[in-house]
């Protein structure tokens, strides 16, 4: 893909790429599903990780999207634009930064610097609202009607509000983080 899309765009080997791409993820994500600890399986950077295979798995909803939407709509179709965005936002918010945290968190474990869980329901909770939320973000470009900014705006409150919730957290262990990079 990396030379494939840059210059001929989606072509043959462009998207046969992305589709092997895909197919590949579906099976990585089975396999860490399927064969992750019990004990691992309980712990809080999982729970992270987890969801966001999850979310990589949701994001590909937009590129099976292109055909159909290419064939009956054409590439000019606010629908392909949103495909793409749709790909794009749980991509970035939800697979990429939940995966960081969830390496983060996993890295924290392993020094004994844990998150209580209810401080950790709190967050996920919370920045996950806030994942799906702030989707209508990538999608006002549209002008829709002033609900749809509204759900943005809380969306990225939300996500902000979880990651306080976090970084407060974090604080009350600050000496034991600041060991652990030192």
């Amino acid at each position: 893909m990396l030379i494939t899309f840059p210059f001929i765009g989606y072509a043959l080997f462009s998207i046969l790429f992305s589709t092997l791409f895909i197919i590949t993820t579906y099976f990585f994500s089975h396999l860490v599903f399927k064969y992750t600890s019990k004990q691992l399986k309980t712990t809080n950077s999982y729970k992270c990780i987890r969801l966001a295979l999850w979310y990589m798995i949701i994001s590909s909803l937009g590129p099976w999207s292109f055909g159909v939407i290419m064939k009956t709509l054409g590439e000019t179709s606010s629908w392909y634009r949103n495909a793409i965005y749709f790909h794009l936002h749980f991509q970035y918010n939800g697979w990429f930064i939940l995966a960081l945290l969830g390496v983060l968190l996993y890295a924290f474990e392993q020094k004994n610097i844990n998150v209580s869980s209810k401080v950790f329901k709190q967050f996920f909770s919370f920045f996950n609202l806030g994942i799906i939320l702030t989707f209508f973000i990538s999608i006002l470009w549209m002008k829709l009607h002033i609900m749809v900014n509204l759900l943005a705006f809380l969306g990225a409150r939300i996500q902000f509000f979880a990651l306080g919730i976090l970084y407060k957290e974090m604080i009350k262990q600050k000496k034991k983080i600041g060991d652990l990079f030192t």
